[in-house]
């Protein structure tokens, strides 16, 4: 054996193994007992195929978590805990049992001494042992109803996952202004010059330096019935490249949709290194009240749907993600700072001197969201502010 300290099947858990595979059964392990190696000190053992029980148990109690490692399927986590009240002796070898008391797996542990609370410093002890066997979903806990602790991995990625459904869960509410990028039907335009400075000013929300020229690119009627053929291919191009993303997205041509949208170009070609780098950002809904920014104190998903014609833009806030000539669902998941009074502007950096950006559905949304699906339409604060 390579390892200095090592886990082994007997012949016993080879044989009972073997048997769960033809059989297409589970070996169902419930127990794992602890020894010393036959001294109060802790002596070195070395255990073989041919084990039958540990040279001298200490301690022994039920297995409470076991689960197939994700990064090697070959192996199989064991965890348990040896209570506070338990100790006063060493730790060199463990056992891992079956219902019928068979040793299935046997171990050389580093020598560990476990204290006890007479002496002071008594605590629980974790333990995580890791078994290889040649087809892991064969091997399954035989579960104590009695046993509840878990092992702190096992808690913190519990927990974690739970938050993340959370945030998942929030209400979705736009904190931004004008996710569809509307503006008024009516618009005087004399000349191009013209035409580009109302257009700007006429997007309600939508902000951008002086060096970036905002302008219509196409159109997206609610109704299916009123959208031209061109809508259409625009709809499909961004179908077919999104699904490469994600490929159960559908984004419904032939359907109605709660209100028609814009798609916004963004064109630039001047670079300040200095100053005025970024490219754009949508307006807070409080925005009367005069808050530019989203509040940065609470779960929410930067995003929109982007593609980048030409140049290079950084991969942050809506636009994480992009890909040259090619639509993306782009978000970023903004969490709380803890710090008073924080906000953020949620806008991309422009990274080259000249570029092409196509921009949808810009907003800032509560809550965690990751499928382009649930995008849009959301329920937006501008009601209430405004």
């Amino acid at each position: 054996m390579n390892n200095q300290y090592y886990s082994i099947l007997t012949d016993i858990g080879k044989a009972q193994l073997t048997n769960a595979i033809l059989q297409d059964t589970k070996l169902k392990l419930t127990t794992i007992k602890v020894g010393d190696g036959g001294q109060d000190s802790g002596a070195e053992v070395f255990p073989t195929e041919q084990t039958r029980h540990l040279t001298r148990e200490r301690w022994h109690g039920k297995i409470n978590h076991l689960y197939q490692d994700e990064k090697n399927p070959l192996w199989v986590v064991i965890e348990a805990e040896i209570p506070a009240t338990e100790g006063g002796w060493c730790i060199t070898e463990f056992g891992l049992f079956d219902e019928q008391n068979n040793l299935i797996s046997v171990g050389k542990y580093p020598k560990t001494y476990k204290p006890k609370l007479e002496e002071g410093s008594g605590s629980s002890l974790y333990l995580k042992v890791i078994i290889e066997v040649a087809n892991a979903k064969h091997i399954e806990l035989k579960i104590d109803p009695s046993v509840t602790l878990a092992s702190r991995e096992y808690v913190d990625k519990q927990q974690e996952e739970n938050l993340h459904l959370f945030k998942k869960m929030i209400p979705r509410i736009a904190l931004t202004q004008n996710q569809a990028l509307h503006y008024p039907s009516k618009i005087v335009i004399n000349n191009e010059k013209e035409k580009k400075q109302n257009f700007s000013k006429s997007v309600v929300g939508l902000n951008v330096p002086s060096e970036v020229t905002p302008s219509l690119f196409q159109s997206i009627d609610s109704a299916p019935e009123n959208r031209s053929e061109q809508e259409i291919t625009v709809l499909k191009e961004i179908e077919k490249d999104i699904q490469e993303q994600f490929p159960d997205f559908a984004i419904l041509k032939d359907n109605h949709y709660k209100s028609s949208f814009n798609i916004i170009k963004l064109n630039w070609d001047k670079l300040e290194i200095h100053r005025n780098r970024w490219l754009a950002f949508m307006t807070s809904a409080q925005s009367d009240y005069g808050h530019i920014a989203v509040p940065q104190n609470l779960y929410s998903t930067v995003g929109a749907f982007v593609k980048v014609l030409s140049g290079d833009i950084s991969h942050m806030h809506w636009a994480n993600g992009w890909k040259h000539q090619k639509w993306c669902f782009c978000t970023t998941h903004l969490k709380p700072v803890n710090r008073f009074g924080s906000y953020t502007h949620t806008h991309p950096l422009r990274l080259s001197t000249k570029g092409q950006v196509l921009l949808a559905l810009p907003a800032v949304v509560t809550g965690f969201i990751d499928h382009p699906s649930d995008w849009f339409p959301v329920a937006s604060l501008e009601s209430i502010f405004n």
